[in-house]
């Protein structure tokens, strides 16, 4: 049982590669970190939760904005 359980995760993280290797400037080296660092990706309820987890999210107010509009660019 474990080792078809361990077969289906694999064949869904290729899907899952694949499709992320389909977006322009993904290679298979950002595809595998993104796929090891969300694992499920059910888990977020949203799609900005997993920006936000992924530290994306541009800090709109606070000491992160603040220092962002500090920065030359």
């Amino acid at each position: 049982m474990l080792a078809l359980r361990g077969k289906i995760a694999e064949e869904v993280n290729q899907d899952l590669k694949n499709l992320l290797l389909s977006i322009p400037g993904v290679g298979p080296t950002i595809a595998a970190a993104f796929i090891t660092e969300i694992g499920d990706i059910q888990r977020f309820p949203s799609g900005k939760s997993l920006v936000a987890y992924a530290g994306l999210l541009t800090p709109k107010s606070g000491r992160a904005a603040s220092a962002l509009k500090e920065t030359p660019n």
